[in-house]
C-alpha cells in the first residue's frame, strides 16, 4: 500500500482510514492490533511535520524527542520528563537500550554515523551508501524491553534535492508514527541545510504498521476533527552547518530541563533554533506552572504560527 500526501494531517488520516478499513486482526504480546504490512508512506513536503489538529499537536514532546537524539544518550529520565510512557521500556541500569541517539552518534561506542552520512554525500553527491543503521544483530541476540523499531535511514541527494528514506520493522500509527516522522524530517532538513541542498521528499516504509485496538475510540474522535489547514507551521530551517548550533541546543535545553533557563535571545543562534528553545522553556514553565515567565517566553517567538499551540497559557 501507498499513501502520498503533502502534510502530516492528511498521511495520518489516510493512515488510519486504512488500517480500519483493511487491517487485519494480529494479537501481540502488548495487546490486540489492527495491523497492514509492507505500507509506503511519502510526505511530498516534509516541513508540514507537525500537526495542527488538537489530538495530534504534540509539538512539544515532539522536540523534547528530537533534542533526546541530539544529545546522544539513552538516559530514561531525560526523555521520561517529556514522555512518562518509556518508563516502562528502561534497563534496570536506567537507560533504555533501544534510544536512536547513542546509535546515531555513537555506534559501537565510536561511530559518528550522522557525522559519515553529511561527509559522505558532501564528497559524492551520487553516493547510495549514505546510510545509517539503527536496528542491530545484538537486540534480537538477547533480551532487552525495548529494541528500535526503526532498522535504518537512508539519504540521497538527487536533482539538488536531499531525499530521505526510513524502514520501520514495527509502527504504532498513533503512538509512534507523527512523533518518528517530525525527528526524522527534522535530521532529514538538518543535513540538508548543512549541504546547502533544497529539502526533497520524506519516505517512510513500515513492514507493520498498526493501531492497539485499545485505542481505537481516540482514533475514530481524531477522525472527526476534519481537515487541518495545509500552511506548516515551521519554518524553513537556515543554511548552515550543524555544528554551528549542535552543542548549543543540546545544552540549552538540558539547562531548561533542570530548571535555569538560559537567556535565549543571547545564545549565538539563529531565531528558527532560539524558537525551538523557547517552546521547550514554555514546556518547563507549564510543568512548573509559571504561567508568567512562559507567556514572556511566548511574546518572543519569532514564529507566530508555533502560538495555535499556546493557547492555555
Amino acid at each position: 500500500m501507498e499513501i502520498e500526501k503533502n502534510t502530516i494531517d492528511d498521511v495520518m488520516r489516510s493512515v488510519f482510514e486504512a488500517i480500519l478499513s483493511e487491517g487485519m486482526d494480529v494479537q501481540t504480546s502488548r495487546g490486540l492490533t489492527k495491523e497492514i504490512m509492507g505500507i509506503h508512506i511519502i510526505l511530498t513536503n516534509p516541513i508540514c511535520r507537525i500537526s495542527r489538529t488538537e489530538s495530534r499537536g504534540k509539538i512539544f514532546t515532539c522536540l523534547g524527542e528530537l533534542i533526546w537524539y541530539l544529545a546522544g544518550n539513552g538516559d530514561i529520565d531525560h526523555i521520561s520528563y517529556y514522555l512518562g510512557k518509556y518508563r516502562e521500556s528502561a534497563e534496570s541500569s536506567g537507560m533504555i537500550n533501544g534510544a536512536y541517539g547513542p546509535r546515531l552518534f555513537y555506534m559501537n561506542g565510536e561511530i559518528n554515523q550522522l557525522d559519515n552520512v553529511i561527509r559522505l554525500l558532501q564528497k559524492r553527491n551520487t553516493t547510495r551508501r549514505a546510510a545509517i543503521q539503527l536496528f542491530d544483530a545484538n537486540d534480537i541476540a538477547h533480551h532487552f524491553n525495548d529494541v528500535p523499531c526503526t532498522v535504518g535511514l537512508q539519504f540521497a541527494i538527487r536533482n539538488d534535492s536531499l531525499d530521505m528514506f526510513t524502514f520501520m520493522r514495527s509502527n504504532d500509527a498513533r503512538a509512534g508514527l507523527v512523533h518518528d516522522i517530525f525527528a526524522f524530517t527534522m535530521l532529514q532538513e538538518m543535513v540538508a541545510r548543512t549541504l546547502q541542498l533544497r529539502l526533497g521528499i520524506y519516505r517512510h516504509y513500515a513492514a507493520s504498521l498498526h493501531i492497539y485496538d485499545k485505542d481505537i475510540p481516540l482514533i475514530e474522535s481524531a477522525l472527526k476533527e476534519g481537515y487541518a489547514s495545509t500552511t506548516p507551521v515551521m519554518e524553513e530551517m537556515p543554511e548552515e552547518a550543524l555544528d554551528n548550533y549542535l552543542r548549543i541546543i543540546v545544552e540549552s535545553e538540558r539547562k531548561i530541563r533542570e530548571g535555569s533557563i538560559p537567556d535565549i535571545d543571547e545564545l549565538n543562534l539563529s531565531e528558527y533554533w532560539k524558537d525551538v528553545l523557547r517552546m521547550l522553556a514554555i514546556f518547563k514553565c507549564r510543568k512548573t506552572k509559571n504561567l508568567s515567565d512562559a507567556r514572556t517566553q511566548a511574546e518572543r517567538l519569532h514564529n507566530q504560527s508555533l502560538k495555535i499551540y499556546l493557547e492555555n497559557i
